[in-house]
């Protein structure tokens, strides 16, 4: 199985599957929820600079990239609270049910914190 993305608005709950991250955002990110002025912001990166494009986006918009694949998600997002962002992974964990040894990898670029669980113990599931 390959991976399938997805750009999620943590603060909005918006998620959606994409085929490519960098061209998707750009094209979509009024449906997103992305501010004018982050918007503004997207052409001063080229689309060979997606490292840049996605810190820029990760510091100035509540967004967060995600990969699914059989049987892990990895989270990519910048934000001091993670709250409303595991809530957001709890919520899709719940939608797909995730099986309990399903593998979660959140990296938090703010606080530099990489969090790595099972879906049995992320924080809120009910066991």
């Amino acid at each position: 199985m390959q991976y399938l993305y997805f750009w999620c608005n943590y603060q909005t709950g918006v998620i959606a599957e994409v085929a490519e991250f960098a061209s998707y955002i750009r094209t979509h990110a009024d449906e997103l929820g992305v501010p004018a002025e982050v918007q503004d912001g997207f052409e001063q990166y080229s689309r060979f600079e997606s490292l840049l494009f996605y810190s820029f986006i990760y510091r100035n918009a509540p967004l967060a990239r995600i990969k699914l694949k059989e049987k892990e998600l990895i989270v990519r997002f910048c934000n001091v609270d993670d709250t409303q962002l595991l809530n957001v992974v709890e919520r899709f964990g719940r939608e797909r049910q995730f099986a309990p040894d399903f593998r979660i990898y959140i990296t938090n670029y703010h606080t530099l914190l990489r969090r790595i669980c099972r879906w049995q113990d992320f924080p809120g599931v009910a066991r």
